[in-house]
């Protein structure tokens, strides 16, 4: 699923821009802590050598992924810990959801996240069905993992639901992400597909649920309509088929070019067995243990050798 939307939906151009801030504020913070940033009325200047700069630099250009690591780490603590709630809710194991809620993770941001998936759970009245669901589809090849399929109720705000409604079968995916983009709708369109293939069943609604690592509230994408969600499934089978045609046409590249290095290869050993490396080198005095790296001479080796040695094969004891 993440791999197919990846490949063909480009979302560079906020994530580059990001990237180009957070390693310029770390450029920043570190000339700053390390005293090259001085007060407008300072008397006195720290001189930055270039080879110093270029150091720091390299240090600030790895921010980005730095953050990029972090934020996975925060989004995967919290999703483990919806993920074991919403179990425990599911198998009715009251003592072990009374103690997920005493003890949310520790991390503030991965805690922030928790509690906005709570407070959408509450709003919604929601009823979990299941929970980290393994989906595949015979139909279009794809497989995924659906974050959870619950009957969810309006939650009375306009902005959220449009009308009201009461236990809808539900689609829900969870995301930690610091926006909400298309291909999240993409990828809950087909993840409703597979459902509605294995089952039988047809999901109402689609929930894409971003949760707040900073302020603890929850930003929801609702998709409800036939025409809505089939746009969104259409939109990641597009996905798909550019997935797989760019996969055929970098396999021939691909093969193409190993053919070629193939060869090229075979082309040099030919030359090299006319001619090693060493050949130049080479009198011909004493017999050669052989040449390009195997127990036999080249030919040229082998023709010096014999010159040298009145005809006498190299080969010959």
């Amino acid at each position: 699923m993440t791999t197919v939307l990846h490949k063909t939906c480009d979302r560079s151009k906020p994530l580059m821009a990001w990237a180009c801030k957070r390693a310029l504020a770390k450029l920043k913070r570190i000339l700053t802590e390390r005293g090259y940033v001085t007060p407008v009325d300072s008397e006195t200047v720290q001189p930055l050598f270039e080879k110093i700069l270029d150091d720091i630099i390299k240090l600030a250009r790895t921010a980005p992924d730095d953050e990029l690591l972090d934020a996975g780490e925060v989004g995967t603590e919290a999703h483990s810990w919806v993920q074991s709630y919403i179990q425990s809710v599911i198998d009715g194991k009251t003592e072990r959801t009374y103690e997920l809620l005493a003890k949310l993770p520790v991390e503030p941001r991965a805690c922030n996240c928790v509690i906005a998936a709570l407070d959408f759970m509450y709003r919604h009245s929601i009823q979990w069905i299941s929970t980290e669901r393994k989906c595949f589809s015979l139909k279009h090849g794809v497989a995924g993992t659906c974050d959870g399929i619950c009957l969810a109720s309006s939650c009375g705000d306009p902005e959220c639901c449009q009308v009201d409604y009461v236990d809808r079968k539900t689609l829900c995916d969870w995301k930690s992400a610091n926006g909400l983009y298309v291909t999240f709708l993409m990828q809950a369109g087909i993840y409703r597909q597979m459902y509605e293939e294995e089952t039988g069943e047809k999901n109402e609604q689609v929930f894409v649920v971003r949760l707040g690592k900073e302020d603890g509230e929850f930003e929801s994408w609702h998709v409800e309509g036939e025409e809505s969600l089939q746009q969104d499934l259409d939109g990641f089978l597009s996905a798909l088929a550019l997935y797989r045609s760019l996969h055929k046409i970098e396999t021939r590249i691909s093969d193409n070019k190993e053919a070629k290095r193939q060869r090229q290869k075979e082309s040099l050993a030919a030359e090299r067995a006319v001619r090693c490396l060493d050949a130049d080198r080479y009198k011909g005095v004493r017999k050669k243990n052989g040449c390009n790296g195997t127990d036999i001479m080249c030919e040229t080796c082998t023709n010096k050798y014999r010159e040298h040695n009145g005809g006498r094969d190299a080969g010959s004891d």
